[in-house]
């Protein structure tokens, strides 16, 4: 299937869409943050 780059991440986003809509979310109770070093050049990453 000789498809573009372009062509397949298109089809791949449209897809992930309707899949996003359909899906039901859990109510938010909770939330993390946390750092993680990286090296003296970049410091710290906060994740949450």
């Amino acid at each position: 299937m000789d498809l573009a780059e372009s062509t397949v991440r298109g089809i791949d986003l449209r897809y992930l869409e309707r899949c996003e809509t359909e899906r039901r979310r859990p109510v938010l109770r909770q939330i993390g943050v946390d750092e993680i070093y990286q090296g003296k050049k970049d410091k710290f990453l906060t994740v949450v």
